[in-house]
């Protein structure tokens, strides 16, 4: 479900969240709505619903003002969060790539780190931690 905040000035920029538990997807877009920023948030339930929405945004034209970050879990039925990392990595348009997990280790830092992934947070963790990094990617922070 979309929300928009204000327009951006000179790009338009969305962030997709993707959980396959409703309740931390909609704990992380309250969280990112707060922020009361210039960008678009989208929920997907699932990796495979999310290719679907990279697979788009990959599409558009290199002169596109559209700018796209991702806020994934790493554990999830059917296509996992590194397997769509993977598919991001490969995208002709840059995207930014955070990745939330309750079971880190050294072995999937380093992988996502490899595939480009931004940052990796470790569940739980503070919802203020994910609004400065989501500024932070945008340019935005004070």
């Amino acid at each position: 479900m979309p929300t928009s905040s204000s327009a951006s000035m000179s790009q338009h920029v969305t962030v997709l969240v993707v959980d396959d538990s409703e309740a931390m997807r909609d704990l992380v877009i309250t969280s990112l709505r707060r922020m009361h920023a210039s960008f678009t948030l989208v929920a997907a339930s699932s990796a495979h619903q999310a290719l679907a929405m990279v697979e788009s945004y990959a599409t558009l034209g290199s002169d596109s003002a559209e700018r796209l970050v991702v806020i994934f879990d790493v554990r999830m039925p059917g296509l996992d969060g590194i397997g769509l990392l993977r598919a991001v990595a490969v995208s002709p348009r840059p995207i930014d790539v955070v990745l939330m997990t309750a079971f880190p280790d050294a072995r999937l830092r380093a992988q996502a780190h490899q595939l480009g992934a931004r940052a990796c947070l470790e569940k739980p963790f503070e919802l203020e931690t994910l609004q400065v990094l989501v500024a932070e990617l945008l340019g935005t922070s004070g």
